[in-house]
């Protein structure tokens, strides 16, 4: 069986994340029954029509999550594989703004003294206003147009670095 996909971890997020899209939940059974996974649950999640119902589809993920063995964590731990999987995507250079985003809308949940996670609300506040000609870009001294994909990357990677030994014990 091959590992988890990187989905789950944003999976874990959804007790914590206020406005978590359980539409996501579908296309993670979905990528879960292609990785070799299969659960009763798994089906019925990935058979669930989108746009999901709520409630039906928390309860239903809830229920998967607990017949994979993976156990719910911590609030804090939430909140780190959740902030994980947009971490993981920038890594790849998939979506990076959008990604960025969720991590800026995420690190005012956070408690900021644990997750430190004001960079990318830093970073995703200079890539608001780089191409602005009227409002000088104060949030991350150096950036341009030109390098903010790649610092945003690099800060991504710092990031997962820095919270590697969770993000591990997340999954087994």
């Amino acid at each position: 069986m091959s590992q988890y996909p990187e989905l789950t971890y944003k999976m874990l997020g959804h007790p914590v994340v206020e406005a978590f899209n359980y539409n996501d939940a579908v296309d993670w059974a979905i990528q879960m029954l292609e990785a070799g996974f299969e659960t009763p649950g798994l089906l019925l999640l990935a058979g669930t029509d989108k746009p999901t119902d709520y409630f039906e589809t928390e309860k239903l993920l809830e229920t998967t999550l607990n017949e994979l063995g993976i156990a719910e964590p911590s609030e804090e731990n939430a909140i780190i594989a959740y902030a994980a999987y947009h971490a993981l995507q920038i890594r790849s250079g998939k979506d990076i703004q959008l990604n960025l985003s969720a991590l800026h809308n995420l690190s005012f949940a956070a408690d900021e003294s644990f997750h430190r996670m004001s960079d990318f609300s830093l970073l995703y506040d200079a890539w608001t206003h780089i191409d602005d000609l009227f409002y000088a870009q104060i949030y991350w001294p150096d950036v341009n147009a030109d390098n903010i994909e790649d610092i945003t990357i690099e800060c991504a990677e710092a990031w997962l670095d820095e919270h590697e030994d969770v993000i591990q014990s997340l999954l087994q």
